[in-house]
């Protein structure tokens, strides 16, 4: 578990993808947690899921893990973003119910 999981922390390029800015990082079973902040400050941004969908994809190439299921972690991220943007209730309440069929 990273627990500092905001896009500025990723270097994306076609190589793939690195973290930087470990120092809080753990090995845990919270990566779900990581996961699901990850994509949802992308969908906060983006206003799409198809770039999660990929990151996930090859997420669970390069972890050797399939079917990894972050929905409900999803759903409480962006939830969550409502006390930070209180101003953006309506739409964050779309993304997070259309995060409930969510499937990376």
């Amino acid at each position: 578990s990273k627990g500092d999981c905001t896009l500025r922390n990723f270097i994306i390029s076609k190589r793939g993808i690195c973290g930087i800015d470990w120092e809080e990082a753990d090995t845990s079973e919270k990566f779900k947690k990581d996961l699901s902040e990850i994509c949802g400050n992308i969908i906060m941004l983006t206003d799409d899921f198809k770039p999660c969908r990929l990151f996930l994809n090859h997420y669970s190439a390069a972890s050797h893990s399939a079917n990894i299921d972050i929905k409900d972690e999803l759903v409480l991220f962006l939830k969550s973003r409502i006390t930070f943007r209180p101003d953006m209730a309506d739409k964050v309440n779309s993304l997070a119910s259309r995060a409930v069929t969510f499937s990376g």
